[in-house]
């Protein structure tokens, strides 16, 4: 079945894999294992590189566009603060 729809499926299972990483949910490795079981040691691979890079893309984009004015003024307001912890590193 998944030979006759192999690209339906990998649409799929690239889109199962970006929300599970973009979501930081449990499940990353058996989603690895399960893209090279299902699709092919190489064609596994190219999956199991290209979603969770897209999903972790897509988790920062979401985290600098929405959060990035929070952390912005959090960062100006600790401004003295930040100073004395990077002197002790």
């Amino acid at each position: 079945m998944i030979q006759s729809h192999k690209i339906s499926f990998a649409a799929v299972f690239v889109i199962v894999y970006v929300v599970i990483v973009g979501m930081s949910l449990p499940g990353a490795a058996i989603a690895s294992i399960a893209g090279s079981f299902l699709f092919g040691i190489t064609f596994g691979t190219v999956l199991n590189v290209g979603a969770p890079t897209l999903g972790a893309t897509a988790l920062y984009l979401v985290v600098r566009w929405g959060m990035g004015d929070v952390f912005v003024r959090r960062f100006y307001r600790l401004k003295g603060q930040s100073k004395k912890f990077l002197s002790l590193l």
